[in-house]
């Protein structure tokens, strides 16, 4: 498998930032240092004899200062704020400004207590020399150790110093060698440093000065073919080389080779720069893979790690105020952060927009779900989900197996009340099949028959009532094999031939559905499933698939004569017209003949395929039907996608995998003893007397 290297300023993955403890330095977020709340990390260090402490040359073009940090002693500076954060190791702290990568004049510095937002400044300083790289310094004394402090650095030219904190020189981290290997979770930001630290083992390519271990285990549900990604962001470093990394596919520490070669990773590189950079591969479902980090040459960095299953960066959290009963009087923000690639738009499902720093407010919202995409600077963008309750909510959700001969079905109420003891408002259901109704607040319930079914859930606290409507859908799933070789049989030979008859059937199961990720030449073949496109619904989707049927298409079904039914849960099309044409997605039968065409506004049926709604019912002959997605307009401008559902019916509509074994692999057979047998491994092998 082949080595893919990207670097860029790219945002965007779902989850908050999370904490790592190490015994000798605790880092929060490195950051990139254009607000308080995205601090840039220092360490407390030797200045001049540890340079890596420093934080180099940072360009504040563009930072503003969106906290007004301004020092009580500061003259007339740039404007453009750089903000940096430590933890205290020692009661005072000295910021040395001596300018060890940089040329700024009239250096200005600020030291805060606090948090974000309600910061109160220690001390200050402004050296108000005019000559490049003057020496200035900052004592902070009077701090408590382990608590946060922050710093504010302004210069009347716009370009600040590198900084550096005068302490005890830190312990090397905890994760030295990979027998500590530390294990991270998919889209959590690990912050972390390679200060101090001793080589242990060998990397793929170049040489080994001052590594670092981290492991991660693809789950194993992990779908073949999909990508994960991991981030190298937010790096300062003693040189610009920054840092390398080799990826081993290994169950433990002794499985990963010595000595390592180019052969050895599944991702690798030796040659780096200090900007933020990601590296891609497939994983195998059910691996572990243990990551190795060291210094180009020996440069020790501090920086953000993170594993995610997306090529963005940027991290959101969701809040909202409760809309009163029956108003429009709701609000929904979302907080983006993570990203120097600002400022970010976003793009709510109500059709608001706003460009922002780092959070946006929608409005005058009745309680329900909201999407918003976030869009960062750089074009990548990212979609969340904000809830927005009232104070009587009947949001609801369902799981459970789905499959009508085994279905149960668990409804779970996740409103406003749904952590009530006492005074709690009433609950009422109605399963849409006509049987009884419940009063429960989180009941369960079973169906009769296959089919879709509106599934109404009301709340009422005697002032307020809300109701919520959704759908359940039962299907007839008979893709999995139950295979029963029956009892064993005596037969008594009399200088005859007798034919043995095995058998198997295809019976009810629960797990025949897929789940994948839509890309170039990819397929689904399961009876039912769900797929997407690969950036996710959201995301532009980048790739235009070309070529001649059936080569480039997605191709999804059991692999069985009969019907497919897709229906598209998410259309985000661009509306503009390129060339002539809008974005569209296009769907064929198993012949290469055109069923339908969907654009963001209109939607067709040919060939005898008829389109209702988002949904189209393809007639094929090989058992699959095909997505060809076409993109007019380059680059897209409008964040282009889909999420699909599809089955495998007959002529009722009735979701079966006709015929054979379907996308479920036969059984085998096996006859003992052989003896006399015409074959062993056929369903209907003969026994003949000698």
């Amino acid at each position: 498998m082949g080595y893919l290297n990207k670097v860029g300023l790219v945002a965007a993955i779902f989850s908050f930032v999370g904490f790592l403890a190490l015994p000798s330095y605790v880092l929060a977020q490195v950051g990139s240092g254009n607000s308080c709340a995205n601090a840039h990390e220092l360490m407390p260090g030797a200045c001049g004899s540890s340079l890596f402490i420093e934080t180099g040359l940072v360009d504040p073009t563009g930072f503003g200062n969106p906290d007004g940090g301004t020092g009580s002693c500061w003259g007339a500076g740039s404007g453009d704020v750089v903000w940096y954060q430590f933890i205290a190791t020692a009661t005072s702290h000295f910021v040395d400004a001596e300018c060890y990568n940089g040329t700024s004049t009239d250096v200005m510095m600020a030291g805060f207590t606090g948090t974000c937002g309600s910061l109160a400044e220690i001390d200050c300083s402004d050296d108000g020399k005019s000559g490049p790289c003057p020496v200035s310094g900052l004592t902070l004394a009077g701090l408590t150790i382990g608590t946060t402090y922050y710093i504010a650095v302004d210069a009347a030219d716009g370009s600040t110093p590198g900084i550096c904190l005068e302490g005890a020189d830190p312990a090397p981290p905890t994760n030295d060698d990979c027998a500590n290997a530390i294990t991270v979770s998919q889209g959590v930001v690990v912050p972390t440093n390679n200060v101090n630290a001793t080589a242990d083992k060998d990397l793929c390519a170049g040489s080994t000065e001052n590594n670092i271990w981290y492991t991660w285990t693809a789950p194993c549900s992990w779908p073949a073919g999909d990508s994960i990604f991991v981030h190298l962001f937010n790096q300062n470093c003693a040189a610009p080389n920054g840092m390398q990394l080799s990826v081993f596919a290994a169950a433990d520490c002794g499985a990963i080779p010595e000595p390592a070669g180019a052969g050895d990773c599944v991702a690798a590189s030796s040659t780096q720069t200090d900007a933020n950079i990601f590296f891609e591969w497939e994983p195998t479902a059910c691996t572990t893979y243990f990551f190795d980090l060291d210094g180009f040459g020996g440069t020790q960095c501090i920086f953000d790690f993170m594993v995610s299953g997306n090529s963005c960066l940027t991290l959101t959290s969701t809040s909202f105020t409760a809309a009163s009963c029956g108003g429009t009087d709701g609000t929904a923000t979302v907080t983006a952060k993570n990203n120097t690639s600002t400022p970010y738009t976003f793009f709510w499902s109500t059709g608001g927009t706003g460009t922002h720093a780092s959070y946006d407010t929608e409005t005058a919202l009745a309680a329900g779900s909201y999407t918003v995409s976030i869009v960062d600077a750089s074009g990548c963008a990212i979609i969340d989900t904000v809830v927005v309750k009232g104070p009587v909510d009947a949001i609801w959700s369902s799981a459970g197996d789905s499959c009508l001969a085994t279905n149960s079905i668990s409804f779970e109420h996740s409103g406003t009340d749904d952590e009530c003891s006492s005074g709690c408002p009433t609950h009422w259901w109605d399963f849409g099949d006509g049987t009884a109704t419940s009063s429960a607040e989180d009941p369960t319930h079973s169906y009769g028959t296959a089919g879709t079914f509106t599934v109404i859930h009301a709340v009422d606290d005697g002032s307020c009532t809300d109701t919520v409507t959704l759908t359940v859908t039962i299907i007839n799933c008979t893709c999995a094999l139950i295979v029963n070789a029956g009892a064993d049989t005596t037969i008594c030979l009399n200088n005859t031939t007798t034919l043995l008859n095995g058998s198997y059937t295809t019976e009810t199961c629960a797990g025949s559905g897929g789940t994948g990720s839509a890309s170039e030449g990819g397929s689904l073949e399961f009876c039912y499933g769900t797929f997407y496109d690969p950036q996710g619904p959201g995301a532009n989707y980048t790739e235009d698939v070309y070529g001649s049927f059936p080569t480039g298409y997605y191709k999804f079904g059991a692999g069985t004569t009969g019907s497919v039914k897709v229906c598209f849960d998410v259309l985000d099309l661009n509306t503009a017209s390129c060339m002539g044409n809008t974005d569209e997605i296009r769907v064929y039968n198993g012949a290469g003949t055109l069923n339908a065409q969907f654009t963001q506004t209109t939607s067709s049926g040919f060939n005898g395929a008829t389109v209702s709604g988002n949904c189209v019912t393809v007639t094929t002959t090989d058992g699959y039907a095909y997505i060809r997605f076409l993109t007019w307009c380059t680059p897209a401008t409008s964040f282009e996608g889909w999420t699909a559902t599809y089955t495998t019916v007959d002529g009722s509509g009735n979701c079966v995998c006709p015929g054979g074994c379907g996308a479920t692999a036969c059984p085998t057979v096996a006859w003992s003893p052989a003896t006399y047998l015409s074959a062993t491994d056929t369903l209907n092998p003969t026994i003949s007397a000698p």
